[in-house]
């Protein structure tokens, strides 16, 4: 079944095969919703004790870049599987083998501990621009009452 013909909400353990990360490394919880230019995703992983970017018991607002990366491979292969046509520059069709995160360009975020919040994080991406293997997206990460991080990202993905 192609991923198009999916509702907009889909778990991140179907999307998760679509991505260069597995285990307890797919931070995403499920697609709220996406179209052809942004990704709505959510996620409660910040709050597990083992998250897989913890330090000391730490988990900075600074992570927030990586879900949003992984929104953007999740958005990457939503498109690449509708459209039945690889990511301009890959030679297959689907998800991301690799992908390499280059640039964080205006990135704000709150000095905040994530594994402290509560409420589930809301990660959005919206498509800016793309090349041959590059993909650059504006995101926010929130919560239904604070802004935590936003900024662009851009990533390379590989063959």
């Amino acid at each position: 079944m192609f991923l198009a013909e999916l509702p907009q909400q889909i778990e991140a353990s179907i999307l998760a095969q679509y991505i260069p990360h597995s285990g307890p490394m797919v931070l995403l919880d499920r697609v709220e919703e996406w179209d052809e230019n942004r990704i709505l995703c959510i996620s409660s992983t910040h709050q597990r004790e083992a998250h897989p970017l913890r330090i000391d018991n730490f988990l900075s607002a600074i992570h927030t870049v990586e879900y949003a990366a992984q929104a953007a491979s999740f958005h990457c292969a939503l498109m690449s599987l509708k459209y039945h046509r690889p990511v301009e520059g890959i030679d297959r069709l689907g998800g991301i083998s690799s992908a390499y995160l280059v640039v964080v360009r205006d990135f704000d975020f709150m000095d905040v501990d994530l594994a402290a919040v509560k409420e589930k994080l809301i990660i959005a991406a919206e498509h800016k621009e793309s090349g041959p293997r590059l993909l650059k997206y504006d995101f926010n990460a929130t919560t239904s009452s604070a802004t935590l991080a936003s900024g662009q990202i851009t990533l390379v993905v590989e063959r």
